[in-house]
């Protein structure tokens, strides 16, 4: 009770110590502009800072005032050109929004732009021609891959390898289509049949773009990627509502032994990926019968 008193005390003092600072700081302020000629009212500050704001914040992401409209009724250049940023207002107030139709032809363009520059972004060299079936959207695949970057914006990292599952005893094993591989790399692989060898080019369109990735893989801007690739295996795997309780617990013990073998070599990023994709199996489960509750109990708690 007395250190509760003590603390209000220290509370109250410093309060009236900073209203004191304040109002002193205050009044020599009006001291100093009354000397020297630049006194001015608070209407006149007013005024002056609503014509600062009408001119220059519709550049500026501020906006002094949270008044939205002059006293004519008219709104303010900010609010104008928020409202045209949030899609509430058009271009100018006379004209017309587009339709839900134009929006939607809109993006399919930008799609189809999208789509024909990741599809001129990447070429392939088959070195041994697969003998297996050809992949396809959805698949699950089991590939090596070793990635090497030929050239970058600045030159850094050249010639060195950002990726190679051959050296962490691991391939990759994903659904292709799901966006885990770069656009590029994700349409040769796609184009590629069991058993194949190939080496894949990957311009910066179809790779990482212009920025790079500064989280691992570490790949600097611009980078021109070169990829070798075999795909080992392809399968079926069924949609995720679609699979029965057996077939997720065998999937997820499998993602569950691959994490374990990149942990023991301590590669602790992958494991966590792995250990991930496992409980999407686990996770999922909307009817869970009585029978299934203790081996999935004993699944998730790592039994």
């Amino acid at each position: 009770m007395k250190r509760t008193n003590y603390l209000l005390t220290c509370i109250t003092h410093t309060c009236r110590h900073t209203r004191a600072r304040d109002r002193r700081a205050t009044q020599a302020t009006k001291l100093r502009n009354t000397q020297t000629g630049n006194f001015r009212t608070s209407t006149e500050h007013k005024k002056q800072a609503s014509a600062v704001s009408d001119r220059f914040s519709p550049h500026l992401d501020l906006d002094p005032h949270p008044v939205r409209y002059h006293r004519s009724g008219e709104p303010r250049p900010y609010f104008r050109a928020r409202c045209r940023m949030m899609g509430m207002m058009g271009e100018d107030d006379g004209k017309e929004k587009p339709s839900i139709d134009e929006l939607r032809a809109q993006e399919e363009e930008r799609h189809r732009a999208r789509e024909a520059e990741v599809d001129a972004s990447w070429s392939k060299t088959v070195v041994t021609p697969g003998t297996g079936k050809p992949a396809w959207h959805g698949a699950r695949a089991t590939l090596h891959v070793v990635g090497t970057i030929v050239s970058s914006r600045s030159g850094e990292a050249v010639g060195s390898v950002f990726e190679d599952t051959r050296q962490r005893g691991e391939p990759h094993l994903l659904l292709l289509g799901r966006g885990v591989l770069v656009p590029g790399l994700e349409k040769a692989v796609q184009s590629m049949r069991e058993g194949e060898l190939a080496t894949v080019i990957v311009e910066p369109a179809g790779g990482y773009g212009g920025g790079g990735s500064p989280s691992l893989p570490r790949v600097p801007g611009s980078a021109v990627l070169r990829y070798e690739l075999e795909l080992l295996n392809l399968e079926t795997e069924p949609d995720l509502w679609d699979l029965e309780f057996e077939q997720k617990l065998g999937f997820a013990r499998e993602r569950r032994e691959r994490g374990n073998r990149l942990f023991k070599r301590q590669l602790f990023r992958e494991a966590d990926e792995e250990y991930e994709q496992g409980l999407r199996y686990l996770v999922y489960m909307p009817q869970v019968e009585e029978g299934e509750k203790a081996p999935l109990d004993a699944e998730v708690g790592g039994g």
